[in-house]
C-alpha cells in the first residue's frame, strides 16, 4: 500500500505509529495521524497546519490525559466522593510516596506493527481516493491532511477547531500545496 506514497508521507505514518505507541495506544488514530502530519519530515503538510495555528505541542496537550486524574474521569471522582473518598488527595498521597510519574502509563513493550484504527483507515482510504481524483502519481503528506479532513472523524475536527483551525480553509491551502508541487 505504501510504495505510492512519498518520502513525506511515509514519515507521516512512520511517525503516527511512533506517537501511539509513545502515547500507550492500542492503535494508531486520526490524532495520532496528525501528530505526524505535523513532525518536521512531513514538510508541506505541517507547513499548512502551523499556517493555521496548529502545532505539535498543542495537539499533544489535547490528546494527553490531565496528569492529576491518573486516567480518572470527573464521574469516577464524583462517584468516589458519593463514598466519602477525595480522589484528589488520594493521587496526592499516590504520587507523594512513589513519585511523580508513579501513576503515568508503563510504556508499552510491544514489538511488531500498531495496527490502525477504523477511522485512521477511513482516513488512509480518504488520502488515496483523493490522489486518485486529483490525478496525482503519489501520495504526498498534503493528501493525507485532505484525507484527514475529509474522512470526518469528529474528535480530530473539533481538535482542529478548538485550536483555532477552519477544516475549509486548511483544505483549500492543501489543494494548493498539491497544485504547486504538481
Amino acid at each position: 500500500m505504501f510504495e505510492r506514497f512519498t518520502g513525506a508521507g511515509r514519515s507521516v505514518v512512520v511517525e503516527a505509529e511512533a506517537r501511539a505507541r509513545e502515547l500507550g495506544s492500542p492503535a494508531i488514530t486520526p490524532v495520532h495521524l496528525l501528530l505526524g502530519l505535523l513532525a518536521p519530515a512531513a514538510g508541506p503538510s505541517r507547513e499548512v497546519l502551523e499556517a493555521h495555528g496548529v502545532r505539535a505541542r498543542d495537539v499533544l496537550a489535547a490528546c494527553r490525559p490531565d496528569p492529576a486524574s491518573a486516567g480518572f474521569s470527573d464521574e469516577d471522582a464524583g462517584a468516589l466522593a458519593a463514598l466519602g473518598i477525595d480522589l484528589a488527595a488520594v493521587l496526592r498521597r499516590a504520587e507523594d510516596a512513589f513519585g511523580p510519574d508513579a501513576l503515568a502509563p508503563a510504556p508499552r513493550g510491544r514489538h511488531g506493527r500498531t495496527r490502525f484504527s477504523a477511522p485512521s483507515r477511513a482516513v488512509m482510504a480518504a488520502s488515496v481516493r483523493e490522489a486518485q481524483r486529483l490525478r496525482s502519481g503519489e501520495i504526498t503528506s498534503a493528501h493525507l491532511l485532505l484525507g484527514l479532513l475529509r474522512a470526518g472523524d469528529a474528535d480530530t475536527l473539533a481538535l482542529l477547531r478548538s485550536l483555532g483551525a477552519e477544516t475549509a480553509a486548511l483544505e483549500s491551502d492543501a489543494l494548493r500545496t498539491i497544485g504547486r508541487a504538481a
